[in-house]
């Protein structure tokens, strides 16, 4: 998979709450992880490593996916004057 076909971690999240009909709590148990991260993540704020690991089983994806989704998270989120440093 080329990095630009990889989806922001956001939407990863999302789309696996979506396919299995669950809420923020519901999804943070199943990764091991609170429901104020999930939500952080989901507003567009990059989630430490140990969270990313812990993401790997339920969105059953690879750890670099997920690296690369956290990346391109990041990225969305710089201000056009920190675009040169990506």
């Amino acid at each position: 998979m080329f990095y630009m076909d990889i989806l922001p971690l956001s939407d990863l999240i999302k789309a696996e709450m979506e396919r299995r009909n669950i809420s923020i709590r519901e999804f943070a148990d199943l990764v091991g992880s609170t429901h104020p991260t999930i939500a952080s993540i989901l507003d567009g704020r990059v989630p430490s490593y140990k969270t990313c690991t812990q993401l790997v089983p339920v969105l059953r994806q690879p750890l670099t996916v997920i690296l690369r989704a956290d990346l391109k998270t990041a990225h969305r989120r710089a201000s056009p004057v920190d675009n040169w440093r990506l």
